[in-house]
C-alpha cells in the first residue's frame, strides 16, 4: 500500500487479519470498514478476497459468521 506520497507503507498480515476478524465479530467495525476501506488497503490476495466476501455478505444484509464466510468463498471459488 503507497501512501500519499509514494513512500511503501508498512506490510503487516497481522494488522490485516485484525480487522478482518473485528469485521466478523463487531457489526460496529464491519459499517465503519465498509465506510473506510477497499480491497486495495490489504497486501494479501487473501485477505482481498476475504475483505471483499465479508462487504458482499454485509451488503446484502447476511449474518456474518464463519459458515457464511466459508459458503460465500465457496460460492466465489476462493476457498483452497
Amino acid at each position: 500500500m503507497k501512501t500519499n506520497q509514494g513512500r511503501q507503507s508498512p506490510r503487516d498480515l497481522n494488522a490485516e487479519a485484525a480487522v478482518l476478524s473485528a469485521m466478523m465479530i463487531d457489526t460496529y467495525a464491519m459499517a465503519r470498514a465498509v465506510e473506510m476501506l477497499n480491497d486495495e488497503h490489504f497486501d494479501s490476495s487473501v485477505h482481498k478476497k476475504v475483505f471483499r466476501s465479508l462487504v458482499e455478505l454485509f451488503e446484502r444484509n447476511i449474518e456474518i459468521d464463519l459458515i457464511t464466510l466459508i459458503d460465500k468463498l465457496k460460492e466465489k471459488n476462493w476457498l483452497e
